[in-house]
């Protein structure tokens, strides 16, 4: 073979690799059903696209300090939750239908992620072939089944967790991206925007990320320290883009609501994934991988088995109890052994090309690439995993996921993913929940709306998740009283209390202390409590029990469907008892711990504990008896609520009101009172002074700040591109 026709072979056996890798993941997930013009109506892409249509009607909620009022009572959009996966379906829905654009928004990072990997193979200048089989190990963990919170994977990313799939893919190309800049000074803007978006898109990814690069910047000194200014100004530019989100969610992470997930202890599941002598073998072949990448002095393989190595410690020494779920590492540990194997089958083959040489073995060797793609296609065709287990290893039977509706991972009836829509009858009570809530809001004017969750993933239209698109629906009149960013708001335990009480079968769990078993009375207390206007219920028995509530007025029926006017249920009220302050006071840390330990108290839908207060209310340790002081209370009107503002007026000052809002850094009293007090579960009470109030969600110094950090990095950003012009200019000369 001369060496024209092999060249040519090279590439030809790297692009079917790559670019077979990339379609194996886009036929998997079902073409059709990504195109159907279809919101999903399952899992968390449900809330994603309530946030995507926000953000893409108002892009300044893109912009630190921006507030939504579309779920739980209100709530920091874009600004607990990483913004730029939402920027990115936003974008695309200007250009595209809403439907398409959530779902491609979804997808793409799975898709690409291949891609992804052989390009940092070629930036990183690695050996060919070899970035080929890279991009084809990244299938395995795409289609791994271990758990679907995990992130990463497709049945992951499917259940809600495509903001971690955008950082994963960002990670890899930027790992390939800092290795060429380290060793050549080549693309600083293309690096800082790259390493930008990892930190923009998901914080777990970001820190396997961070780890690769601090190795690379050790492995890679020598080349690198004549070009310190340079290197030091791409990560100051990097880490400059990235405080625009960051600051704000380090600053503000008290206000978030723990989900309460469990630290994974089961380790042969986490650390042998594909049982014990799989794993030791694919281990075995990634060991070989390591030495052959310190034989030759690889730097991107290096620095993978440094962040493979610290993941794996990592899921198992992480403490119970931290925001970061040792869950979450899996998927990073997982891509990294397999990353690793490709390097070690790569370097395999060379040798027993260089101690049988042939024509036969060379050809063999130049499609390497292309017989890899093969064998992981055809073996995740048998079962959903590489590995053949007759049983998924972790108990499920079926994985009710979004692009639609329920598709399954496990089921052997199922042959693909995603397949839309496909049940006539689920489709059409669709219809008829949206077309009745745009009905009631016509009808019966704005407000915020709930529903029973049914049972919660076998629920009959899909997933309790239906009405988080009902701002979609009504255009913003209707807000939804949940949605995906549970821990977005200190707010949302109150909302899933709540939702617990009214609704049946299976809990939503998340987090878990918050539930009580089904008690509509009670139920209807709390929604009274939290503002919510709507009841919507489904079928015959459920409509039957909400009759025989007296604050449930019946407004409007559609198929199986009724929606319910909540009695009394109003944004802001009057106080009939005083607000007790407890003493000492609690930190904002603590504040939603306290507030649920409250919600279990009978007297918690009479009384407000709050933070703080004037001197004549009264106080409360905790564990003494809460007093209970009754107020004459004053009357409400004129009352006009906004996405970020609220005004009414009252009849008598100086008694306290409490605004169904939820509480954040920002809300200002613009007028008509002198302060906020946070009170239980995480609403505000005002005093007011003059009988017209005004409050509004402003920005604060955090925001500002990230907002000046965002400004720097893009200065930095244009003196790199000019000083990168004046030099080509120079070497022209």
């Amino acid at each position: 073979m001369n060496s024209r026709t092999a060249a040519l072979t090279l590439k030809i056996s790297e692009a079917v690799a790559v670019i077979g890798s990339c379609l194996t993941v886009l036929l998997a997930l079902g073409p059709s059903s990504i195109l159907a013009r279809v919101l999903p109506a399952g899992t968390d892409y449900t809330g994603h696209a309530a946030t995507i249509w926000v953000t893409k009607t108002n892009l300044a909620a893109l912009l630190p300090g921006s507030w939504s009022d579309t779920a739980f009572l209100g709530f920091p959009i874009n600004q607990l939750y990483p913004p730029l996966p939402i920027a990115f379906g936003a974008a695309l829905s200007q250009l595209i239908a809403l439907p398409v654009a959530v779902k491609l928004a979804a997808v793409l990072p799975l898709i690409l992620l291949p891609a992804a990997a052989w390009a940092a193979g070629r930036l990183a200048d690695l050996p060919k072939l070899m970035p080929a089989v890279m991009a084809v190990a990244t299938l395995p963990m795409l289609f791994d089944t271990t758990c679907r919170v995990c992130g990463g994977s497709i049945l992951s990313n499917l259940s809600g967790e495509f903001a971690y799939s955008w950082s994963l893919f960002f990670a890899v190309l930027s790992l390939g991206l800092v290795t060429r800049f380290l060793t050549s000074g080549v693309g600083p803007i293309v690096t800082s925007l790259a390493v930008a978006a990892t930190f923009l898109s998901h914080p777990v990814p970001t820190l396997w990320f961070a780890i690769g690069a601090i190795s690379l910047t050790v492995i890679l000194f020598p080349q690198w320290k004549k070009r310190w200014r340079r290197t030091g100004l791409v990560g100051l530019t990097s880490l400059a883009l990235s405080g625009v989100w960051w600051i704000p969610f380090l600053v503000r992470r008290t206000w978030m609501t723990p989900l309460g997930y469990p630290k994974l202890t089961d380790y042969e599941l986490g650390l042998l994934p594909l049982g014990t002598f799989a794993t030791v073998v694919l281990l075995l072949v990634a060991i070989v991988g390591v030495f052959s990448t310190v034989r030759n002095r690889w730097a991107l393989p290096g620095a993978l088995a440094i962040c493979t190595l610290a993941a794996g410690i990592a899921f198992v020494f992480i403490p119970e109890g931290l925001p970061l779920y040792n869950v979450r590492i899996f998927p990073l540990y997982l891509l990294g052994i397999w990353l690793l194997a490709a390097v070690g089958i790569y370097a395999l083959v060379i040798a027993i090309v260089a101690a049988r040489s042939g024509a036969v073995t060379s050809r063999l060797a130049q499609l390497l690439p292309v017989i890899a793609l093969v064998i992981m296609v055809a073996s995740i065709g048998l079962r959903w995993g590489w590995w053949l287990e007759t049983t998924p290893r972790n108990g499920d039977s079926e994985a009710t996921t979004a692009l639609g509706t329920s598709v399954t991972g496990y089921n052997d009836r199922m042959t693909a993913w995603g397949r839309g829509v496909t049940d006539p009858a689920m489709a059409t009570e669709l219809n008829q929940l949206s077309e009745l809530l745009v009905q009631v809001a016509a009808a019966d004017g704005c407000g915020r709306v709930t529903m029973d969750r049914g049972n919660a993933q076998g629920a009959p239209w899909g997933e309790p998740s239906a009405h988080w698109l009902a701002p979609i629906y009504s255009k913003g009149c209707l807000t939804s009283s949940s949605g995906v960013l549970t821990d977005s708001s200190a707010t949302a335990s109150a909302v899933l209390n709540m939702e617990s009480l009214i609704s049946s079968g299976e809990k939503r769990g998340v987090p878990p202390e918050v539930e009580e078993p089904p008690n509509l009375a009670g139920g209807v207390v709390r929604m009274s409590q939290l503002g919510i206007r709507y009841y919507v219920t489904h079928g015959d028995e459920k409509k039957a029990e909400a009759k025989q509530q007296k604050n449930l007025v019946d407004i409007a029926s559609l198929g199986p469907w009724t929606a319910w006017g909540v009695a009394d249920s109003l944004v802001v009220t009057p106080l009939t008892a005083s607000p007790v302050v407890v003493e000492p006071k609690v930190d904002d840390a603590d504040w939603i711990s306290l507030a649920n330990t409250w919600q279990r108290s009978p007297l918690s839908t009479q009384i407000n504990l709050v933070q703080d207060g004037p001197a004549t209310w009264p106080r409360v340790k905790p564990g003494d008896e809460v007093p209970n002081v009754k107020l004459a209370g004053t009357e409400v009107t004129a009352l006009a609520v906004g996405n970020d503002q609220v005004s009414f007026e009252v009849n008598k000052t100086e008694l306290p009101v409490l605004v169904k809002i939820s509480d954040y850094p920002g809300w200002t009293v613009t007028s008509g009172a002198a302060d906020i007090y946070r009170a239980t579960p995480n609403l505000m009470v005002v005093v007011p002074h003059t009988q017209k109030i005004t409050m509004t969600k402003l920005r604060t110094p955090v925001d500002y700040a990230a907002m000046a950090s965002g400004a720097i990095g893009v200065m930095f950003l244009l003196f790199m591109a000019i000083r990168d012009l004046q030099r080509k200019r120079r070497t022209q000369v």
